[in-house]
């Protein structure tokens, strides 16, 4: 009935995007070598762990970079369901993507669900299998996000956050194929969309994990502390949280329930 698509830019050119918020170049050698690490530590065993995996991922890299990512490609051949897939800029990719797209479409399906992921960020292991449950009674048009989910901090003291973010960057979206004409969740920005759309809140808890690293472009660390054992839904690579970190929050907490006694 339908056929899903995880949609992840890699390191794609792009015309006005030439630092970071550091001022430091992006999408150098040092960028990719760090973005490679970020990827393989968070957001593909992220996938590769997901409960369902009734979906295919299409990753896109900048045309001219196959020896940059050589390994990394090395490993999508074990998984069927990944596919690497090489344009020429940014730019490319925004014009293109609904026909490529369209190319890779099997048995006719009559409904079209595609996904963001960025290539820093990671799913919890239910992600897919909650959001295609969704899909029992499709209608035309309906953007699925998940508002509740985690920010990780990697930049100075690890720290894990909860954060209510309605349309976040994982915003899904449900299209019916009339026609051959199709448009993706990224024909909009994960913020922007408007009146003729369905927007659907799914209840899951916990359900993506936001990496705020040094080479985020604006992304800074949100929301209310948590225990770090909240990352147990994930299949990421073990994060190395300072030893008192939990007992710091023990101690918060029970520091704020004594004022509130008094």
């Amino acid at each position: 009935m339908y056929q899903h698509f995880l949609i992840t830019r890699f390191n794609l050119k792009k015309t006005d995007w030439n630092i970071d918020k550091n001022s430091r170049e992006v999408l150098d050698s040092l960028w990719l070598k760090r973005r490679v690490e970020l990827f393989k530590d968070f957001c593909l065993p992220s996938v590769l762990g997901q409960n369902s995996k009734n979906f295919k991922w299409l990753i896109f890299f900048q045309e001219g970079s196959q020896k940059d990512v050589k390994d990394l490609l090395s490993k999508f051949d074990k998984f069927p369901f990944i596919e690497a897939v090489f344009l020429n800029g940014y730019e490319e990719f925004q014009n293109n993507l609904p026909d490529i797209i369209q190319a890779k479409l099997k048995n006719n399906p009559e409904w079209l669900l595609t996904t963001r992921l960025d290539n820093d960020d990671a799913l919890q292991n239910n992600y897919i299998k909650e959001l295609q449950k969704a899909l029992e009674l499709p209608v035309h048009n309906t953007v699925f996000h998940f508002p509740n989910g985690l920010f990780l901090d990697l930049v100075k003291k690890i720290k894990l956050g909860y954060y209510k973010y309605p349309l976040n960057q994982f915003v899904s979206l449900l299209e019916k194929i009339e026609e051959n004409k199709i448009k993706t969740v990224l024909s909009n920005e994960h913020d922007k969309w408007g009146e003729n759309y369905s927007i659907q809140a799914l209840p899951m808890q916990d359900a993506w994990l936001q990496i705020t690293h040094e080479q985020n472009m604006v992304n800074s660390f949100k929301g209310v502390p948590v225990f770090s054992n909240r990352l147990s839904k994930f299949s990421i690579k073990p994060v190395s949280f300072k030893w008192n970190y939990d007992l710091n929050l023990v101690w918060k907490g029970f520091k704020n329930k004594l004022k509130s006694l008094y």
